[in-house]
């Protein structure tokens, strides 16, 4: 038997490897007006705020800040075909997304992404690679900030497989559907597009770099 190569995304050089911080966006400077639109109120004494952060509460004088906010997601491949789970609630929902979320405290982003699929649809998976960064913001969409206000992230995606890729177990409160898509069927409605279209655009350009569509290890007799 053939000993199990190493993933892809794993043997490529760092700079090829960001391919996540290769393109930013035009725009990705500029258009900054939407963050930290919103009433806020003080975490410390809950006195509404009078300016957006950063700022100081202007009850108690509590510093605000507005820093951007990690996430971490894996992209799960099977027999070629890459892992989506549709949203089951606000923001995007009914859209789908790459499994994935926000990092807990002193939690290192490759276990946020182990966590977050295990949460998700059950399956438990191993980090074979670094996909890239990508800048966004959250929530995205007009009339779902309320009265949070609209915040800056960072969303850092691994590739990995699953032991039991098969197995989905989908969580209701998060997930109403997942499956596995082979690149050209991919859907058309996707949850964060600004971000989410590149990476998959990533993975396709990582996978043809290898003129093939797996970007997971393989074995062979």
């Amino acid at each position: 038997m053939k000993a199990e190569e190493p993933d892809a995304i794993s043997e490529l050089p760092i700079q090829q490897s960001l391919l996540g911080m290769r393109q930013p966006a035009p725009e990705a400077e500029s258009d900054l007006s939407q963050l930290g639109s919103g009433l806020m109120f003080c975490m410390h004494c809950g006195h509404a705020l009078a300016d957006l952060p950063h700022t100081c509460c202007p009850a108690c004088n509590e510093p605000h800040w507005l820093n951007p906010k990690p996430s971490a997601s894996a992209l799960v491949i099977h027999n070629n075909a890459i892992l989506l789970v549709k949203r089951a609630s606000e923001p995007w929902r009914g859209a789908w997304d790459i499994p994935g979320g926000f990092c807990d405290p002193a939690e290192h982003p490759e276990a946020t992404a182990i966590r977050e699929v295990r949460e998700e649809v059950g399956l438990d998976i191993t980090i074979t690679g670094f996909l890239g960064i990508w800048m966004d913001v959250y929530p995205d969409q007009p009339g779902t900030a309320g009265e949070r206000p609209v915040e800056s992230t960072l969303n850092i995606y691994y590739m990995a497989r699953a032991t039991h890729p098969g197995h989905l177990d989908v969580n209701p409160s998060e997930v109403s559907e997942a499956r596995y898509f082979q690149n050209w069927e991919l859907p058309d409605t996707l949850a964060f597009p600004d971000h989410i279209s590149p990476v998959l655009e990533a993975w396709k350009t990582a996978a043809a770099d290898r003129d093939s569509m797996v970007v997971e290890p393989s074995t062979a007799n």
